[in-house]
């Protein structure tokens, strides 16, 4: 699951970034490594974001073409009349 895989990837990121920076602190890192691992850190955020916004654009998509609710296991329905 692409989105599962860029949480995970996300969260990953962070972590890295927040030892970076503890190292940076420490006097152990470079600022070039700290803005490399900031960098890392937003770019995956930004990718798993992009795939959250595709997930629920293709569920939607697929429940306005089938007119189907996945979630209630029915038809979807327009005031009284089936879509």
């Amino acid at each position: 699951n692409k989105v599962a895989i860029a949480q995970k990837t996300s969260v990953r990121a962070a972590r890295r970034n927040e030892v970076a920076y503890r190292l940076y602190l420490l006097g152990k890192s470079t600022l070039l490594d700290l803005n490399a691992s900031i960098a890392e850190k937003d770019s995956s955020q930004r990718a798993y974001i992009s795939e959250m916004h595709n997930y629920w654009n293709l569920y939607y998509a697929l429940r306005s073409i089938t007119g189907y609710d996945f979630q209630m296991n029915a038809p979807i329905m327009v005031g009284e009349q089936e879509f």
